[in-house]
């Protein structure tokens, strides 16, 4: 007899979403916004996604929390801070 599978999962991010190219886009817009030439999105998003992997091999943290803590840290680097936006404690390297 077989039995069917009650759920089947997948990675989404690369299947069914362009991550990387939508991520590169959205720095792409900030900086542009922001008339930020000097800093390449696709270096952006490859240190993003560095410092994000370090990050949340530390220990346990909602998502949320690695989202905001991360891509404060990036504003904060990249120059794309809001004016007053605080740096986020933590040290990365």
């Amino acid at each position: 007899m077989i039995t069917l599978p009650k759920a089947i999962t997948f990675d989404c991010y690369g299947t069914l979403i362009d991550w990387e190219s939508a991520i590169q886009q959205f720095f792409a817009e900030s900086l542009d916004a922001k008339q930020i030439g000097y800093v390449d999105p696709k270096t952006l998003q490859t240190e993003w996604e560095e410092i994000q992997f370090h990050y949340i091999q530390e220990r346990y943290r909602p998502y949320r929390q690695v989202l905001e803590t991360i891509s404060r840290y990036e504003r904060c680097n990249s120059g794309l801070a809001e004016a007053g936006e605080g740096r986020p404690y933590y040290q990365y390297g």
